[in-house]
C-alpha cells in the first residue's frame, strides 16, 4: 500500500500550515460532480446558447473552466474507475469493459480521503456504478438505490430531483469533520425523456426521417433504447437531449448550493465533470456512446472550484486522469 501512504503523505505536506498537519477542521469540503453523457458543446461556458445552462455557466464564471478536456472512455465505468484511481483504463482492474468486471487492488480518491480524516458518501445514478462495479471503496455512505425505471431497456436509473433530495439530506446531517460527497447524475443518458416544459423549440426543419434501428448502436439510425413514440427526425432527438441538459443544470445548482451553504470553515472545492460525450449525429452516429473515441464522444466538460483559485480558462490538454492528484492537492 505503498502508494497510500505516498498519498497521504502529500495531502499532509500540502495541507500543512507553518509546518504543522492541518486538523479536519482546517481541510476544505469537497464536491465531485460526474455527469453522465454530457457534452462539453451543450454548456453555455463552452460555447452553447446563454440560457442552455444558467446554473452551471455561474459556476463556470467563478473557477477554472478547462476548455480542452478528455475522457478516459467513453463508457461509464472505466472512464469513473480512472478518475477515481488516476489509472489509464488499460491499467485499473475495470479495463475496458463497462460493467463486467470489478475495481479491485486500487487506491481511491475516496480511501485515501477517508483515511485523512474525511466522511465521505456517494449517490449513483446509474446501474453501471452499482456498488459491484467496486468504486464503493472508501466511502462510508453508497447510495445506489435506483428506483426509476428507463423506457426501452431493462435498466434502473434515479432522476437528478431524488438524487438531489438525497445527498442534500446528507449535507444537512450533524459533520465530524471535513467531508467529501460525490454524486453522479445519469439524466443526459437515453432515452432522452426530460419535462416537456424545458424542451427547446425545434429548429429549421424539417429534416430527413431516420430509421428505428433494432440494434443500440446508432449507425445510420435510432438506437433501439432511443426510440420516443413516432419521433424520426434528428433535431426532435437533438431537442429532447438539451432538455435533458437543462433538467441536468437545475439539479446541479441547487446541489452546489446547499453544499456551500453547509461548508465548514475552511471553505469548499467544487470539481464537475462528464464521464463522456454523446454523437448526435456526427460521423453518421445517432445518439449513442460507447463505440469511438472521436471528440463529440471524448471532449467533457471540465470545472474547478476553489477559495483560493481565481476565474479563469485554460487551454491546456488535460483527463481524466489528472482529476484525482489535482483534487488531493
Amino acid at each position: 500500500m505503498w502508494i497510500l501512504a505516498l498519498f497521504l503523505a502529500a495531502l499532509g505536506l500540502l495541507c500543512g500550515c507553518g509546518g504543522a498537519p492541518r486538523t479536519d477542521h482546517a481541510r476544505p469540503d469537497l464536491l465531485l460532480v460526474t455527469v453522465d453523457t454530457l457534452r462539453a458543446d451543450h454548456l453555455g461556458s463552452y460555447g452553447a446558447p446563454p440560457d442552455a445552462t444558467p446554473e452551471l455557466d455561474a459556476l463556470a464564471a467563478r473557477g477554472v473552466v478547462f476548455e480542452r478536456a478528455l475522457a478516459a472512455s467513453s463508457r461509464t465505468a472505466p472512464s469513473h474507475a480512472t478518475l477515481f484511481t488516476s489509472r489509464w483504463v488499460r491499467d485499473h482492474a475495470v479495463g475496458y469493459r463497462n460493467g463486467a468486471t470489478r475495481l479491485a487492488g486500487e487506491v481511491t480518491l475516496a480511501a485515501v480521503l477517508r483515511e485523512a480524516g474525511y466522511q465521505t458518501a456517494a449517490f449513483v445514478s446509474n446501474t453501471m456504478l452499482r456498488r459491484r462495479i467496486g468504486l464503493d471503496a472508501g466511502f462510508d455512505l453508497y447510495d445506489d438505490a435506483l428506483p426509476d425505471s428507463e423506457p426501452n431497456r431493462p435498466v434502473f436509473e434515479r432522476v437528478a430531483e431524488k438524487t438531489t433530495a438525497r445527498a442534500i439530506a446528507w449535507l444537512e446531517r450533524p459533520r465530524r469533520g471535513a467531508r467529501f460527497l460525490w454524486v453522479h447524475y445519469n439524466d443526459p443518458h437515453g432515452p432522452y425523456t426530460p419535462p416537456p416544459d424545458l424542451v427547446p423549440a425545434l429548429d429549421d426543419g424539417p429534416e430527413t426521417p431516420l430509421p428505428a434501428l433494432d440494434v443500440q448502436r446508432g449507425l445510420a439510425g435510432i438506437p433501439a433504447y432511443q426510440v420516443i413514440g413516432e419521433e424520426r427526425e434528428p433535431r426532435q432527438y437533438r431537442a429532447r437531449y438539451a432538455g435533458e441538459v437543462r433538467y441536468l443544470d437545475a439539479a446541479v445548482g441547487r446541489l452546489v448550493h446547499a453544499f456551500e451553504r453547509s461548508a465548514g470553515r475552511a471553505g469548499t472545492v467544487v470539481a464537475l465533470t462528464a464521464d463522456h460525450g454523446e454523437s448526435l449525429g456526427e460521423e453518421g452516429i445517432y445518439f449513442s456512446h460507447g463505440f469511438g473515441t472521436t471528440p463529440n464522444l471524448a471532449h467533457v466538460p471540465l470545472l474547478l472550484l476553489a477559495d483560493d483559485l481565481a476565474p479563469t480558462r485554460v487551454d491546456g490538454l488535460v483527463h481524466h486522469v489528472d482529476l484525482m492528484p489535482t483534487l488531493l492537492e
